[in-house]
């Protein structure tokens, strides 16, 4: 079988690839040397600039005949960094070989999907919280994901099962009867809340549905969950499923570390002092300017109120509201 693994947000904008003294240019000389190596080259060097891309009989001739297999990920990346024209000749380039492989029994092209970029940009714009680079990246994903969805398939590996992907990376075993209780006591908890403060909580927190969501995702709530691959999630630099992975990670290690003993894991729970969670929710997300946020809300006015009612709750709640800003 021939395979061309394809990481686009290692490429430059002229340089694609470099193989020994050969470098390439486009993600058509990228894809034809994975495939064919320098004799494979040969057939696209004529077009191997990122603004003239291949027609289609050149595309055709670039798949070897057989098993093909094309993993092209964080297009969107690449695609933010072109000119124009770069950008209308890598989307026909897509589109001929998504009519090439469709025609062909044994070919397969996997595209990560665009479409959770696509889908938050809107909001995220009215916050004002996206960078010219992010900004450029989210457009660049929607008209991405405006040429794949016209003929690709769309496959979540993970699905409703992120839960308990995370939990087994992270543990070698997860106590059900553990998570029952807890579940069960929170459950009891929202019905309560719910009761004597109509209105306060969501409808579905009261739900045996939800329940259980607490439950799969034992020891980390859902909500957390929710929050990290929805509305983090969207975010080009915040990656749906090794972001989340990575995050809950360093969360756990810092629990772990301060040795807290918590029924579940929650946003409140995220020491926002942490130099790992600090990298990893401001610096890799480009929210430097929350530090801000971080000295003055965090540690001074809510560590003051804290200290005066013998409470950990406004820290926790500041922690939680922290997080949910950062989209």
């Amino acid at each position: 079988m021939a395979v061309a693994a394809i990481d686009a947000s290692k490429f430059g904008a002229t340089v694609c690839g470099r193989h020994g003294n050969l470098q390439t240019h486009s993600l058509w000389g990228e894809i034809a040397f994975q495939l064919g190596a320098t004799e494979g080259h040969k057939r696209v060097k004529s077009v191997d600039d990122p603004e003239t891309g291949p027609d289609a009989a050149l595309v055709r001739k670039m798949l070897p005949s057989g098993p093909v297999l094309l993993l092209l990920d964080e297009l969107v990346v690449y695609l933010a960094q072109l000119t124009e024209r770069g950008q209308n000749a890598l989307l026909s380039f897509v589109g001929q070989l998504m009519s090439e492989v469709g025609a062909r029994r044994q070919a397969v092209l996997v595209v990560t999907d665009p479409s959770d970029q696509r889908a938050y940009i809107k909001q995220s714009q009215q916050l004002r919280s996206l960078s010219v680079k992010e900004k450029q990246e989210a457009e660049a994903a929607a008209t991405l994901d405006d040429v794949l969805g016209r003929k690709m398939t769309d496959h979540d590996p993970i699905g409703k099962e992120a839960a308990q992907v995370i939990a087994r990376r992270l543990f070698e075993s997860v106590d059900r009867d553990a998570a029952e209780a807890v579940s069960s006591q929170y459950f009891d908890a929202y019905a309560r809340i719910a009761e004597e403060h109509p209105g306060t909580l969501p409808r579905e927190a009261t739900s045996p549905d939800y329940a259980r969501r607490i439950v799969d995702c034992y020891p980390f709530h859902p909500r957390l969950l929710d929050t990290a691959q929805e509305r983090l999630g969207a975010l080009q630099a915040f990656n749906k499923s090794r972001g989340t992975l990575r995050l809950f990670a360093r969360i756990l290690r810092d629990v772990w570390e301060q040795e807290l003993e918590l029924p579940l894991i929650t946003a409140g729970d995220l020491d926002w002092r942490s130099q790992r969670i600090q990298a990893d929710l401001l610096q890799r997300l480009n929210r430097d300017p929350f530090m801000a946020a971080v000295t003055a809300d965090l540690e001074r006015h809510a560590g003051e109120l804290d200290d005066d009612f013998e409470t950990d709750s406004h820290t926790r709640v500041a922690s939680a509201l922290l997080l949910e800003s950062l989209p």
